[in-house]
């Protein structure tokens, strides 16, 4: 990023709306074509910190607000990288850009706060704000930038409807009986529960063909809390 176009691509940055993937991948390789000391890449990351269910739209434009707001302090462009993520480009100190972050992180942990109460705890800091020098760490900067792009390349090429789902991890599973566990049957099946794909296994035996449970039978058989039905499903 030559001085002219650092200037141009800054200037009035405070009260702009944030620019997209594309842009971001232009100035990127702008910079590499003619290097300068001083220019960080800085990643804002909802989609790395934050469960899917807690990145509403209305959390995530009130994050790219305060983003936008910071950035313009230190003349950064902002640009939303993916529906959840922003970055910034900006030509900063390292003194004042460790100022910089501490103020991204601040904003974004009080504006996750009053929007989720009592979530302060269970966010992963580390992960929220990363910087890049572009001089030391281009390659880094470079290669996620191009997660974010392949990621977008992506949804673009897959119908809405032909999007897999991954399978559960062991994280996902100790989430799922910690809210069991906080609700209670009744009011867990009600909340995330409307039918199971069930499939019986019987050891020496061919697995049986899928049967399509209700939530009541799925509450009624695989959820280890009394229920008013079982006498009726068994």
């Amino acid at each position: 990023m030559s001085a002219s176009h650092a200037a141009a691509s800054q200037a009035g940055a405070a009260h702009d709306k944030p620019k997209d993937l594309r842009a971001l991948v232009q100035d990127m390789g702008h910079w590499r074509h003619a290097p300068e000391g001083g220019v960080n890449l800085i990643i804002i990351s909802a989609s790395a910190a934050l469960p899917e269910t807690k990145r509403t739209q209305e959390l995530i434009n009130q994050i790219g607000e305060g983003v936008v707001t910071i950035a313009g302090k230190h003349r950064g462009t902002t640009y939303a990288v993916s529906p959840f993520d922003f970055a910034i480009m900006v030509k900063i100190n390292e003194n004042i850009l460790v100022g910089m972050v501490r103020d991204l992180k601040v904003d974004m942990l009080r504006t996750i706060e009053k929007n989720f109460p009592g979530s302060f705890g269970t966010i992963d800091q580390s992960r929220l704000v990363l910087s890049y020098d572009l001089v030391a760490n281009y390659r880094s900067a470079a290669d996620r930038v191009a997660k974010y792009a392949e990621i977008a390349q992506r949804q673009v090429a897959e119908p809405e409807g032909d999007k897999q789902l991954r399978p559960l991890t062991t994280v996902d599973i100790k989430n799922v009986m910690k809210a069991y566990e906080k609700f209670g049957t009744d009011k867990f099946v009600k909340a995330f529960v409307r039918s199971q794909d069930v499939m019986l296994n019987i050891k020496g035996k061919a697995p049986g063909p899928p049967v399509r449970h209700s939530a009541r039978r799925c509450r009624c058989r695989f959820l280890p809390a009394p229920c008013p039905y079982s006498r009726a499903s068994s």
